[in-house]
């Protein structure tokens, strides 16, 4: 929208430049022309009250003044139409004049784009949570609230939770941890990875088609994956069913 409220400014300012005592502005957009016309404490806030700053030195000036912003529902036929949209994207990003007020609203976008952007670096290079980070990209703020929040028994979050930093009682890590002589997999032999557990073990293999059809639920093109049951709110319900009927945590 900020295009299209820049848009109307520079219109306005342009006809009242060349002394015109009746003016007509015809936008497209209806956010835009809303948008110049309320000073409301709101992003973009300083672009209305340009607009109301400017018509009020204009009526100074000129108090027959008569201005008119209509909404129309298309410029489709217009010519040069097509031209003044790709003017009025590529505007957008121009640099902003060293004196434009900076709203409230961008200063939180871009000091969380900032805080995201550094520690997406650190945790790409960190080397601790390697595990984690092979299921869940999100950020903390947003790791944080899956399955730690979901309204599940704490015993089953918990279960999740490591299988998640890949720190569960599945015997490959117990082995890596020395708590158990061998990884193997009590029902087949191989070794007990959180992958193995989830997508491979014959012996859960009549609980996987269920997982499957959460996926496609979901609307989650492909097959199920372990990034994809342990981090997706939406698979959540059928992680838990597939573990409990499983009976290996128990």
């Amino acid at each position: 929208m900020e295009g299209e409220v820049e848009g109307l400014i520079s219109a306005t300012e342009r006809a009242l430049g060349a002394r015109h005592h009746r003016i007509l502005v015809v936008s497209d957009s209806q956010a835009g022309l809303r948008g110049i016309l309320s000073t409301a404490l709101r992003s973009g806030q300083f672009r209305a009250i340009r607009y109301d700053q400017l018509l009020r030195r204009a009526l100074l000036d000129t108090p027959h003044l008569r201005i008119t912003n209509l909404w129309t529902p298309a410029h489709i036929g217009t010519i040069g139409n097509e031209l003044a949209d790709v003017a009025a994207k590529a505007a957008t990003l121009l640099p902003a004049p060293p004196s434009t007020p900076v709203s409230l609203t961008t200063c939180r976008r871009q000091i969380r784009e900032a805080i995201l952007r550094r520690w997406d670096m650190q945790w790409a290079l960190s080397s601790t949570g390697r595990a984690l980070r092979q299921v869940d990209r999100l950020p903390p703020f947003l790791i944080l609230r899956h399955p730690y929040t979901a309204s599940i028994p704490r015993a089953m979050i918990s279960t999740i939770s490591r299988l998640r930093t890949n720190f569960s009682t599945l015997n490959a890590t117990r082995y890596r941890l020395r708590q158990t002589d061998s990884p193997a997999c009590k029902a087949c032999g191989a070794p007990e990875t959180r992958n193995h557990f989830l997508l491979q073990c014959p012996a859960w293999e009549h609980l996987r088609p269920a997982l499957q059809r959460a996926l496609y639920e979901a609307d989650i093109l492909g097959a199920v994956d372990v990034p994809s049951l342990l981090s997706n709110a939406k698979l959540l319900k059928a992680l838990v069913a597939f573990i409990t009927a499983t009976g290996r945590f128990s």
